[in-house]
């Protein structure tokens, strides 16, 4: 339990919380930590919505972390097809919707769509079983809904992603967990 609670003070310290983004030094740390919850604790719904939380914050604020991320979006929906709670489910869904509007940027130089990862990680499938599975008046099916158009949005999208503008707006980034 002690390493459970460690390891959630380090998801929000790290850039978990609604308001903050992790600046360009802190988002390894967070990809990190956010993976480690994934693998370890994906029965723990409080720690599969703050890490997706935090794999949107860190991918955000460095196009590096983002480019990593884009690889564990599978991760991402994996951990969230097991969780039955409706908090985590709702962070989850508007996490791989927001991702979905940024791009990453490997060492080598090559861009990584992550709307391209979110979509073969499996997330349509997974936002038709949130909006299957709860109700339209819950937040996570609104954030499934949300979800949805956002990547379809990406995926369509002639504009560049989000993250590749010098600065980005930071309104509109925040996810309200239940």
């Amino acid at each position: 339990m002690g390493d459970l609670l460690a390891l959630e003070r380090r998801l929000h310290a790290l850039g978990a919380r609604e308001t903050t983004v992790p600046g360009v030094a802190e988002a390894p740390r967070a990809v990190d930590a956010a993976n480690e919850a994934l693998s370890r604790h994906k029965g723990d719904p409080k720690l599969v919505g703050l890490a997706a939380l935090a794999l949107y914050n860190a991918a955000h604020a460095d196009m590096g972390a983002a480019a990593t991320v884009a690889g564990e979006c599978r991760l991402i929906v994996a951990s969230l097809q097991g969780c039955e709670a409706e908090s985590a489910r709702a962070a989850g869904c508007w996490a791989l919707g927001a991702l979905a509007a940024l791009e990453g940027l490997r060492e080598s130089g090559e861009r990584v769509s992550l709307a391209a990862a979110v979509k073969k990680a499996g997330a349509f499938e997974l936002f038709a079983e949130t909006l299957a599975r709860f109700p339209v008046s819950s937040i996570a099916h609104r954030n499934a809904t949300l979800a949805r158009g956002q990547l379809r949005d990406a995926l369509d999208r002639p504009e560049p992603p989000l993250n590749a503008h010098k600065q980005w707006p930071m309104f509109g980034t925040h996810c309200v967990m239940s």
